[in-house]
């Protein structure tokens, strides 16, 4: 009788060990898609230029990025088309611009923009994919996609609006 009795006691007191641990585990982890925005802006502070392949308004657009402590610079077609400092986009900034600049992928402002969803708690929809993780910010005006490798790097950028939409293939290079 008494035997019975601390064997049961035993399998209560492991089976809510075990629903504990589980517990605890559960609430340890981030959600897929904060470890993914985590490891990408960590990775992002990393470089201060890029290549891009901008597919957009109908064309193709080759980009060059490059940034300094101060203002980040996107040169499109040889051309100086859109320049950044702090968060405020300098000169005339058309919608197409706009998207262009986003497109582009510059680190540093690819980094910030992700950092203030993120800090904001923005709906961020991630998905595993084959080669690397999908990353979708539906509510962001206009709506991002931006597709990382498993190395946390992202490479491929879309942008969907109502009057901005385009795709790019991003090349980071130079490392901080």
């Amino acid at each position: 009788m008494l035997r019975s009795i601390l064997v049961a006691a035993g399998l209560v007191s492991v089976v809510l060990a075990a629903c504990v641990a589980a517990t605890a585990l559960g609430f340890g982890r981030a959600p897929l898609s904060d470890r993914i925005l985590v490891a990408a802006t960590r990775q992002l502070g990393d470089y201060e230029r890029d290549n891009a392949t901008i597919y957009a308004h109908g064309k193709v657009l080759h980009a060059y990025c490059a940034q300094t402590r101060r203002a980040t610079t996107l040169v499109v077609d040889r051309r100086l088309h859109v320049r950044e400092r702090g968060r405020h986009l300098l000169g005339r900034t058309s919608l197409a611009a706009l998207a262009d600049f986003e497109l582009g992928g510059c680190p540093g402002a690819l980094r910030r923009r992700l950092l203030h969803d993120l800090a904001r708690h923005a709906d961020i929809v991630a998905t595993a994919m084959v080669d690397g993780y999908e990353l979708r910010l539906p509510r962001a005006h206009p709506a991002l996609t931006v597709y990382f490798t498993r190395r946390d790097l992202p490479y491929e950028l879309r942008l969907e609006g109502r009057a901005m939409r385009g795709t790019s293939r991003v090349r980071f290079g130079v490392r901080a």
